[in-house]
């Protein structure tokens, strides 16, 4: 294969396929999501990510986790690295603690995350869970192009890092839905 098309894609031929850490800081609050956890767990397993479950952090526990997380050690054999983070979360782009507190900055967050050495080059997969406001999406109809409003540009800006995908459980303002009848009424932003 020519140099041009192994760049296209990552390889993953790592010794381990790397670190999947899945963090429930509604784990107590909310009964669904621990399924959601258990099967995601499951997945990854199957993939084969090493998975770590942790569950109702304390902003102490989150950013020992992350203290962990940014060790150049634990990347060093793997070829990606996976955050899922199921939380409450706020307008102005945190992700909080099971008591609440404003714990890690999204932007800061993904940003220490690229500056691991040792994950320079691979792929950094954030899915977050977290609420980003307060705005109910209930849907709407649908639109053609020639009815659709032009796009807006707001939200975070993610740092000029490579090799990052973040995904959000719903768009800048909004709350995040667990389940289809309870709306969240949990967030607090």
């Amino acid at each position: 294969m020519d140099g041009m098309a192994e760049d296209l894609y990552y390889t993953l031929d790592r010794p381990s396929l790397g670190t999947a850490v899945i963090i429930n800081n509604l784990h107590s609050e909310q009964e669904p999501t621990r399924k959601d956890v258990e099967s995601m767990a499951e997945v990854l397993k199957e993939i084969g990510f090493s998975v770590e479950i942790h569950r109702d952090l304390t902003s102490q526990g989150m950013n020992g986790v992350k203290r962990r997380l940014t060790r150049p050690a634990l990347h060093r054999e793997a070829s990606c690295f996976l955050l899922l983070v199921i939380s409450h979360g706020t307008a102005d782009n945190f992700l909080q603690d099971t008591e609440g507190a404003k714990t890690w900055n999204i932007e800061s967050l993904v940003t220490e995350m690229c500056d691991v050495e040792t994950l320079v080059g691979k792929p950094k997969l954030f899915f977050l869970e977290a609420c980003r406001g307060r705005e109910h999406n209930m849907g709407t109809s649908l639109a053609t192009k020639s009815s659709a409003p032009a796009p807006r540009s707001q939200g975070i800006s993610l740092p000029s890092k490579q090799d990052v995908f973040v995904g959000f459980a719903t768009v800048p303002g909004y709350v995040s839905r667990s389940e289809e009848r309870r709306v969240g009424k949990e967030c607090r932003s």
